[in-house]
């Protein structure tokens, strides 16, 4: 099995490429990051987070839309 390259012997291998292979690296890097990055929020938004986003949405109060709409059911 290969061993494992150290980071200076990656940027020096990089650093040898022509630039076409240099952005596709960073591409993909920057692809990488933001998926885990959204993964994080993702994990991270309770809610407490989402605590009047929705605030005047409605021309009315939450609990009287909620009322009508189980009285409109029956």
């Amino acid at each position: 099995m290969p061993r494992a390259l150290n980071l200076e012997e990656i940027e020096t291998a990089i650093e040898r490429m022509p630039a076409d292979k240099q952005l596709r690296i960073l591409e993909k890097i920057a692809a990488s990051l933001r998926l885990k990055s959204n993964s994080r929020q993702k994990r991270t938004t309770g809610w407490d987070d989402l605590y009047g986003v929705a605030k005047g949405i409605w021309a009315e109060d939450a609990q009287e839309y909620v009322n009508r709409q189980r009285e409109e059911r029956t």
